[in-house]
């Protein structure tokens, strides 16, 4: 090529190669401004997001492709066994649900007194039956009517019973001087049962416990020893009350012993602790430890100390519809003994 004509070419492409020169100048800038407005202070906020929760044990097998050896078996094309049709029940969408057929049930379902009839020998029978059965071999008291105190140990007897079937709730001691013709009675709770016998002669002609002894000799009334020993067997007390002092304590659990009332020595007797001290006082702490069932005494007082206030003792009174109802008049449980007869001329 003539050098001319290099020269010529070379002064031709000069202006393309500024061309391009100036061309890219601009994206150069624009590279610079971007860069520039990166590191401003007013760059764009990233917002960091949470872990997505980590999958569990069922996720990721649900999730993970299970090895070919533990696939389940394909899903035969063979219909299902036909199912047992029993009742057929509204399901909660609306649709009718067969249900299988009802089994027997094997639950008992007699009825309770059957139950206890055909219970095994060596199960345990109820309270009640045990209760019966004790109470019908107990001995059966058949009183003569003529023993005086025959009316007071029935009396207690049916109290008793009562008692146990929840018919009575009430003392035979008055809770205090009846008023406007009504009577409180003492309540029973929860106490054992008992019944108070009086000891003191009230007549002046019968035995005079403050001088007597086993050697004097003294009788029981017929009937009553028996009658006391049925109470016994029911659990009934036997509480004697004497205004004698302790002193003569021992001379009046002798002479219950000798007439056959306590032959044991088991039963309780009350005496009066001081001079002052008054029968309605420890009849009333009697009555805080016990149920009273029945009195017996041979005088009103000896119930309730109300008569003895009275200035017509004869005159009825609205505590007297207790007679015969929870209190008794008897005679003196304790006389002296006959003197023998002597057969020498």
């Amino acid at each position: 090529m003539p050098r001319w004509a290099a020269i010529l070419l070379a002064g031709a492409a000069a202006p393309l190669v500024s061309g391009c020169v100036a061309a890219a100048l601009p994206l150069v800038a624009a590279g610079a401004v971007a860069r520039q407005e990166v590191t401003r202070e007013n760059r764009p906020t990233v917002e960091v997001l949470p872990d997505p929760p980590a999958a569990s044990a069922g996720t990721a097998a649900a999730t993970l492709p299970l090895p070919a050896d533990t696939l389940p078996p394909p899903i035969s094309e063979a219909p299902p066994p036909p199912m047992a049709m029993g009742t057929v029940s509204a399901s909660p969408l609306g649709m009718a649900v067969p249900l299988p057929p009802a089994v027997p049930s094997t639950v008992a379902t007699t009825a309770p007194a059957a139950a206890h009839a055909n219970a095994l020998p060596g199960e345990a029978a109820p309270i009640e039956t045990m209760l019966a059965e004790i109470r019908n071999r107990l001995p059966v008291y058949a009183p003569r009517g003529d023993q005086p105190y025959d009316d007071f140990i029935r009396f207690a007897l049916q109290q008793a019973e009562r008692r146990e079937a929840g018919q009575i709730q009430e003392t035979v001691m008055l809770a205090g001087p009846p008023l406007n013709g009504l009577m409180r009675m003492l309540p029973c709770g929860f106490l054992p049962p008992a019944v108070i016998i009086d000891l003191d002669d009230g007549t002046g002609a019968g035995l005079n416990l403050a001088t007597a002894d086993m050697a004097s000799g003294v009788v029981a009334p017929g009937g009553l020893s028996e009658g006391l020993e049925q109470l016994r067997q029911r659990d009934i007390a036997v509480i004697w009350m004497t205004s004698q002092p302790f002193d003569r304590f021992d001379a009046i659990a002798g002479m219950l012993r000798s007439s056959g009332l306590d032959r044991s020595g088991a039963d309780t007797i009350v005496l009066t602790r001081t001079v002052s001290e008054r029968k309605q006082e420890r009849r009333k702490t009697i009555a805080e430890t016990h149920c009273i069932l029945a009195i017996a005494g041979d005088r009103k007082a000896d119930f309730d100390e109300l008569y003895d206030y009275l200035r017509n003792p004869d005159l009825p009174i609205q505590s007297d519809s207790m007679i015969g109802a929870g209190w008794f008049l008897a005679p003196q449980p304790l006389a002296a003994a006959a003197a023998p007869v002597s057969t020498q001329p």
